[in-house]
């Protein structure tokens, strides 16, 4: 029976490559975003649901209809984000804010709710795409660096909790991809992540969604609770 994976941020970089690969991996593909018009995919696998997961009503919404539609779900693979550069002392609270609901509060919001039926089923696999920003301390990066590390704990506390159920969890931390994001970079920042990288090249995309499959899968059954770097050795 084909199992049933939930994408937040399916509109984006790296949640459009995920809905394709999960498609052609044989699962059915449950994609939520906000707007999923770009999202060129047609499959009788593939379900689609548009709504602001910032938004506690529309949230609930969502969530409640996912949960009423699909008998089973089997993971959630976390892709919902945005990247907002800014130093302590220029960032504002309302910046602080609006990166943190998106990042950290409204990613665990909803997944506490689809979690509720995954534990049910006493299985399951969450994923949550985090980023080497929540493991470094480079300046410039207060207020995603710090979403990011806050999902890096709760995805670590998680495990910790939801392993009684079968249920596994796991983040993916990479580097700067080969995406529009890395457009709005400085220079000065890239360049000096290239100089503490221990291998040179790029790192794109479809190197996250590789990782995100493999954690679904069986080969990585007695994976949890771990923070899996693509960085080129940035962090170590």
């Amino acid at each position: 029976m084909k199992k049933t994976v939930v994408v937040t941020g399916a509109s984006g970089c790296v949640g459009q490559r995920a809905v394709s690969a999960l498609l052609e991996g044989g699962y059915i593909v449950v994609a939520c975003a906000r707007d999923l018009t770009n999202l060129n995919e047609e499959s009788v696998d593939l379900f689609c649901y548009e709504g602001d997961l910032t938004n506690a009503n529309e949230r609930e919404r969502v969530a409640k209809e996912i949960k009423s539609e699909h008998k089973s779900i089997f993971s959630v693979v976390n892709c919902m984000g945005i990247a907002q550069g800014g130093s302590f002392l220029m960032s504002s609270f309302e910046d602080l804010q609006r990166v943190f609901d998106v990042n950290y509060f409204s990613v665990l919001a909803f997944t506490q709710s689809i979690v509720r039926k995954m534990i049910k089923n006493k299985q399951g696999v969450v994923v949550n795409i985090a980023s080497t920003a929540g493991v470094l301390s480079q300046a410039g990066t207060f207020a995603y660096g710090g979403s990011k590390a806050a999902l890096i704990h709760a995805s670590k506390v998680m495990s910790a909790e939801l392993g009684v159920f079968n249920i596994r969890v796991n983040a993916i931390a990479p580097a700067v991809l080969e995406s529009p994001m890395k457009q709005k970079m400085d220079a000065k920042s890239l360049s000096e992540l290239d100089e503490r990288s221990r291998l040179k090249g790029e790192i794109h995309p479809d190197e996250v969604v590789s990782m995100i499959l493999y954690l679904l899968g069986d080969d990585a059954k007695n994976i949890t609770g771990q923070v899996i770097a693509l960085d080129r050795g940035a962090s170590v």
